[in-house]
């Protein structure tokens, strides 16, 4: 594991040169399975390190993987605004005053919220494309657990 946390360190170094190049926005983290989740630089993600998992966390959202989980780091540039298609297994999420958008989901899976004390909050299924928002206005503020066939993912919710 500390071999693999030294890696990590080091692609994110080199990241975080990348910011200030042109053509790069955002963090990439791949998955063992083939997947890809992207946060963008201007959420601030901080990557921390446990005996088990791997955390992002940004200003809106907290992910966690399993340690081994993540194999690489890439940067590159993805478009802010999410309206272009992602890439084949390119999982995004956006979180915004209105709720909760996912992309590249397997289609018609179901994507279930759950509160801090367990309780599920809310449930949505993806369309055939593998999109869904789910509407967080009526939830309180604070932290959720998000349950999806790519992953479960925490979010904070201001």
């Amino acid at each position: 594991m500390q071999f693999r946390k030294t890696m990590f360190c080091a692609a994110l170094l080199a990241v975080s040169s990348a910011i200030g190049a042109e053509g790069v926005n955002a963090v990439a983290f791949w998955k063992t399975d083939g997947q890809k989740v992207t946060v963008l630089f201007d959420e601030q993600p901080k990557v921390t390190f446990t005996t088990d998992e791997m955390r992002v966390t940004t200003h809106m959202s907290e992910l966690s993987f399993p340690a081994g989980e993540v194999v690489r780091l890439t940067h590159e540039w993805v478009t802010p605004d999410r309206i272009a298609a992602p890439a084949a297994g390119d999982v995004r999420f956006h979180l915004s005053e209105d709720g909760l958008r996912m992309t590249a989901l397997p289609a018609r899976s179901v994507v279930e919220v759950y509160a801090s004390d367990g309780k599920r909050s809310l449930t949505v299924s993806t369309d055939g494309s593998g999109n869904a928002v789910l509407d967080m206005r009526s939830l309180p503020s604070g932290v959720y657990v998000i349950r999806t066939s790519a992953g479960n993912f925490k979010i904070r919710k201001p």
